[in-house]
C-alpha cells in the first residue's frame, strides 16, 4: 500500500481505498471524493484514472467527512460500499 504524506496541518482524517469499475454510480464516488479531498489527492486521483480503472487510496481530512457524507447520502450505501471502503 501507497499512501503519500500529506501536509493538511491537522492530524486527524481518513484513508479510503476508492476501487473505480464499470459502475454508473462510480463517477458520483469520484465526484464526491475530489470535491473532499486536499489538491495533492485530488491530483493523484485524476492522474491515476486518465487510463482506466483499478484502486487508489485516497485521504480524506476530518473536516471534510461530514460534506463526502452528505454528497453521497442520496445513493444506496450496498450501490457504492464495494467501490468506497474507508480502511482505516
Amino acid at each position: 500500500m501507497r499512501i503519500d504524506k500529506i501536509n493538511t496541518g491537522t492530524n486527524f482524517g481518513a484513508i479510503f481505498k476508492y476501487t473505480k469499475t464499470a459502475d454508473p454510480v462510480c463517477p458520483i464516488v469520484e465526484d464526491a471524493l475530489k470535491a473532499t479531498t486536499v489538491p495533492v489527492e485530488k491530483e493523484k486521483i485524476n492522474k491515476k484514472f486518465q487510463i482506466g480503472g483499478g484502486s487508489l487510496y485516497v485521504y480524506v481530512p476530518d473536516e471534510n467527512l461530514n460534506k463526502l457524507r452528505d454528497k453521497l447520502k442520496y445513493i444506496q450505501a450496498n450501490s457504492y460500499t464495494d467501490i468506497l471502503v474507508r480502511i482505516d
